[in-house]
Order: structure tokens, then C-alpha cells, then sequence
């Protein structure tokens, strides 16, 4: 793929031979959803894990494990617009729910394994510990106590090493490699904006109540 994508990345970009490509990978999606889940439903996104977690008392389907890194890999691999977030977090969170159901977990403590194995699978893909386990406290485990942070601190650090061990290669196309100061000033303007985008949500929700 590399190979077949070099004319990408040195900036000899041909849209023809590009759009092939894309096309291609979305055939492969549809058809590996069509023919391998037809029995089960596939859902993209953390919606889904977030519903699972508060009305399906954090039942994943098992599915999930394998058909989420097979179709964000064709997706991303031919040129798709996605992002590997979500996927990694659903199948780490189907890996930690299933073991909870195997050894008769209660609620809490298969919402906890499955909130481990989301932390573990963006430790191991993005080589990010403390982002797993911000992102697994922040958004999965409906409520925090001090113990889960142990757990939580146990999966994403063995998932970091396991995946240095398995894959020391850079893993993202970098597209700067030095830090350039002229682009302070938009980082800046970003933050700004995302900060008052939630603002702005938050007080028209409150005129709305």
C-alpha cells in the first residue's frame, strides 16, 4: 500500500489514481459489512459504545472485536475520510466487555474492563497513556471513584509497552517535523474557538430550560 501510495505523499497527486483507490476501499467495506455482519447490526462511531454502556448494560457485540479494525483499516488504507478513534475504542471496549460477560462480571465491573480496554487500545494506537486514560474517565465510566484509576493505569501502560514491543515504527504520516513558532498564533485562534463553541452550546441550552 506504501508502495502504490507514494505518488501521494511526494506531492505527485493524480486524482484519477486517487479516486480508484477510494473507490475500491468502500466497494471492500460495503461488501465485508454485507456478507460477514448481514446477522448482526454494525454501527461506526462512539455513540453506540455510549448507548451500550447505559441501556444495554454494557453488552458489546463480539463482533465487534475484529469487523471495526477490519473496516477503519480499509477505509483509512484506500483513502477514506475517517478516523481511527473510534474503532480502536470499540474494539478494546468489546475485548474488555466480553471477558467481564466470561467470568460473570457485574455491571460496574464489565463497564469497568470495557472502559479498560478502550483506555488500553488508544495507549497501544496513538502512544498516548494518559490520553486512554483521560478519555476512558471523561467519557465511558458513568461515574469515578479514586480505585479505577489503578486498573485503568494498569491497562493503558501495558498496552503502551506491548505496543512499542510489537511496532517501534512511526506510525502516522508526520506532516511537520520541527516546531514552527509562525503557527502559534492559529493554534491560539483554534483554542479559542473550541473553547467558545461549548460555551455557546451550554448557556443556549440553559435559555432553552
Amino acid at each position: 500500500m506504501r508502495h502504490f501510495s507514494s505518488p501521494v505523499f511526494s506531492g505527485n497527486i493524480n486524482t484519477t489514481y486517487f479516486s480508484s483507490f477510494l473507490f475500491i476501499g468502500i466497494l471492500l467495506f460495503v461488501l465485508y459489512v454485507r456478507r460477514f455482519i448481514k446477522n448482526s447490526k454494525f454501527e461506526t462511531g462512539l455513540t453506540p459504545v455510549l448507548y451500550t454502556i447505559s441501556k444495554k448494560s454494557s453488552k458489546i457485540e463480539s463482533h465487534n472485536i475484529y469487523s471495526q479494525i477490519i473496516t477503519s483499516a480499509l477505509a483509512v488504507g484506500f483513502g477514506g475520510p475517517t478516523g481511527l478513534e473510534a474503532p480502536i475504542v470499540t474494539s478494546g471496549a468489546g475485548i474488555g466487555s466480553i471477558l467481564g460477560r466470561f467470568l460473570g462480571f457485574s455491571y460496574t465491573e464489565t463497564t469497568m474492563l470495557l472502559a479498560c480496554g478502550a483506555a488500553g487500545g488508544i495507549s497501544a494506537a496513538f502512544n498516548s497513556l494518559i490520553d486512554g486514560i483521560v478519555f476512558a474517565i471523561e467519557i465511558l465510566l458513568p461515574e469515578f471513584i479514586i480505585p479505577a484509576f489503578i486498573p485503568l493505569l494498569l491497562a493503558s501502560a501495558t498496552a503502551a509497552v506491548v505496543g512499542r514491543l510489537l511496532f517501534n515504527e512511526q506510525l502516522f504520516f508526520l506532516v511537520t517535523e520541527v516546531w514552527k513558532m509562525n503557527a502559534l498564533m492559529y493554534y491560539v485562534i483554534l483554542a479559542v474557538i473550541i473553547v467558545a463553541f461549548p460555551m455557546a452550546f451550554w448557556l443556549h441550552l440553559l435559555q432553552i430550560r
